[in-house]
């Protein structure tokens, strides 16, 4: 993900709205999010937007909560010149 993300000069996420069901130190839950990158595609500077939903498995230890394991699933997306 890192490599992939690299080739973009912005990323950014705006997080909305996530549901959490707790099962002890162990959790599910779904995230939404808006996630725009900026780059260069045929010489020209593009923005792609989309709409991702994460769902997302969490662990509980050491008094902290991680995230365990990440499914993201690209609902929409646009892309435009900048």
């Amino acid at each position: 993900m890192q490599r992939h993300l690299a080739q973009f000069d912005t990323v950014y996420h705006q997080n909305g709205q996530q549901t959490v069901e707790l099962h002890g130190d162990r959790a599910t839950g779904v995230a939404y999010s808006l996630v725009v990158l900026m780059g260069m595609e045929n010489g020209k500077q593009v923005r792609t937007t989309s709409g991702v939903t994460y769902e997302d498995e969490y662990v509980r230890g050491d008094g902290r909560w991680l995230i365990a394991r990440r499914t993201s699933h690209f609902v929409w997306r646009t892309q435009e010149d900048a």
